[in-house]
């Protein structure tokens, strides 16, 4: 039983994993504007 049960922990961790790193950046479209300051000459 207690096998059981860390294997769905486990299972449940890793499908939050997946789903929150490739959901980490919404507006994968959005690039703010490059500072002056870093800008090649």
């Amino acid at each position: 039983m207690k096998i059981k049960l860390m294997g769905l922990v486990s299972v449940l961790a890793t499908l939050a994993a997946v789903v929150l790193s490739s959901s980490a950046c919404w507006f994968y479209m959005y690039q703010p504007e490059e500072p002056a300051s870093l800008r090649d000459r």
